[in-house]
């Protein structure tokens, strides 16, 4: 026999939708039940709990009352045929008394007539897909058709769409090889593994990490640089928020870095011919091969570095390979990053220069040199270190002298001074520190079209992103920034 709870002074509701009585106690408190039996001493009720005998002295009355069902009978032949919402509801008030067949009686009977109707069809437990309302059955069974049906169209399923197996794979980071899918990523290992040697005389040892491969003529630790240069990389996807579709593009084409042992070395790699699996503009030929450092953007990453032979130190030697690929892997994640080239010059050197100091600790200066350059930006007195900078920046009459955001955003890099790179690192510098989601956010969309094919100034997409109304505004935090710093001991 169930347990009855009574509390006086107080409504207690024990219902249960097949429950139609109400049984009131002369203490105020109420009872709702089913009434089995009565005699002239006592009044048996089932509710939801059990059975209960009740002496007649206690009860003050007892009312019928309409039971779930007989409540929907009511209202269901009180509503029009076509009346939607009104059976909707019906339906929501079948499914709060637990009357689920009911339920779906009247579900059926709004999709008869809307067929298109959301709540009707996730009462049902329908499912939409691609436009289409089914039941879990039928969805099965419409999947099995459009798969067979897809694959005999050469189609395969990536990440819920259907597309040619060549695309899917490619996006992936596959390619077809004698046959077969494998990684491009070790197909393209593979082939420097076995094409190295013979071209350049040497045997390679290669070290690897998510988004670099590192190539020495030499046995050297690399595991140290790979990590710098890796939390560079994550320092980017972190601050820039970057979605998984776009972290996988960086990944996918890894940065190939070749530390050679002397300069010889690099025009050996350049007329061996070793170098055009990376598809280089030939016209830029000669300029790499007098130069000892040369670095490749587009279409695959490269950086080749040729290590002073005056640096005779692990130190020494790890200190300069971090500075030239920490300021020359910037414009590469940049423009993976982006799809694209064309940052004002001002956000390219700034980026470059802030990897190198921050990760490199301001051990270095690497000044940067472009293939349209000729020559690296010319050295300054007093601006050969970052320690210098700092110190040439915290006077204000300098940073006045020093062009402004407005003139900085229609300079490209080969157009920067010293002083000029100078100011341009200390200001992404500046905004990463202070808005590094507006910053990149100004990056990933500075000079792209955007849906309707316009392409904003570098200017009005910068106001736009930072919500300022003039370029001043940034440059007043900036010098407000610079006059609280202090200049750095580093050396």
């Amino acid at each position: 026999m169930g347990r009855l709870i009574v509390v006086a002074g107080f409504v207690l509701f024990l219902s249960s939708s097949t429950l139609a009585d109400v049984i009131r106690l002369k203490d105020g408190s109420v009872l709702e039940g089913e009434v089995l039996e009565q005699s002239t001493t006592s009044v048996r009720v089932k509710t939801r709990f059990g059975t209960v005998d009740l002496a007649r002295t206690r009860i003050d009355r007892i009312e019928k009352k309409a039971s779930p069902v007989e409540e929907y009978q009511r209202q269901l032949a009180g509503l029009e045929p076509g009346d939607v919402e009104g059976l909707y509801q019906l339906a929501l008030f079948c499914q709060g008394k637990g009357l689920r067949s009911q339920q779906h009686e009247v579900l059926e009977k709004v999709l008869s007539v809307d067929p298109q109707h959301e709540g009707a069809h996730l009462g049902l437990g329908h499912i939409r897909y691609q436009g289409e309302w089914f039941d879990q059955k039928s969805l099965k069974d419409h999947q099995r058709r459009e798969a067979r049906e897809k694959k005999a169209q050469g189609l395969v399923l990536d990440n819920g769409v259907w597309m040619p197996e060549a695309e899917a794979m490619a996006a992936r980071g596959m390619v077809l090889h004698e046959g077969d899918w494998v990684p491009e990523k070790d197909l393209h290992l593979a082939g420097i593994t076995r094409d190295f040697p013979e071209a350049m005389g040497v045997p390679v040892l290669t070290r690897s990490s998510p988004h670099f491969l590192l190539h020495r003529v030499e046995e050297e630790d690399g595991e140290g640089v790979l990590r710098i240069w890796e939390k560079a990389c994550q320092e980017l996807i972190d601050a820039a928020e970057l979605d998984k579709a776009v972290q996988a593009k960086l990944s996918r084409t890894p940065i190939d870095v070749f530390v050679l042992t002397r300069p010889s070395q690099v025009t050996t790699f350049i007329d061996s011919g070793f170098v055009d699996r990376y598809r280089p503009d030939r016209s830029a030929l000669p300029h790499y091969r007098s130069s000892s450092n040369f670095t490749l953007v587009r279409p695959k990453p490269l950086i080749v570095i040729s290590l002073d032979p005056s640096h005779r130190s692990t130190h020494e030697r790890r200190v300069n390979l971090n500075g030239w690929v920490l300021t020359n892997m910037a414009q590469i994640l940049l423009g993976k990053v982006r799809g694209q080239d064309g940052l004002p010059g001002w956000v390219e050197a700034g980026y470059a220069h802030y990897l190198e100091e921050k990760f490199n600790e301001g051990r270095t200066l690497t000044l940067l040199q472009y293939p349209d350059q000729g020559e690296a930006a010319p050295w300054v007195e007093g601006w050969e270190s970052y320690s210098q900078w700092e110190t040439q920046l915290a006077d204000s009459a300098v940073r006045h002298e020093l062009p402004g955001i407005d003139a900085l955003m229609g300079l490209r890099v080969s157009e920067l001074t010293a002083p000029d790179l100078a100011k341009s690192w200390s200001l992404v510098r500046f905004l990463i520190e202070r808005h590094p989601r507006k910053f990149f956010q100004f990056v990933l969309g500075a000079g792209i079209a955007d849906e309707s094919g316009d392409i904003a100034s570098f200017e009005e997409t910068f106001l736009e992103v930072f919500g300022i109304d003039s370029l001043k505004e940034i440059q007043t935090d900036w010098h407000l920034r610079q006059n609280q710093s202090r200049p750095s001991r580093r050396r």
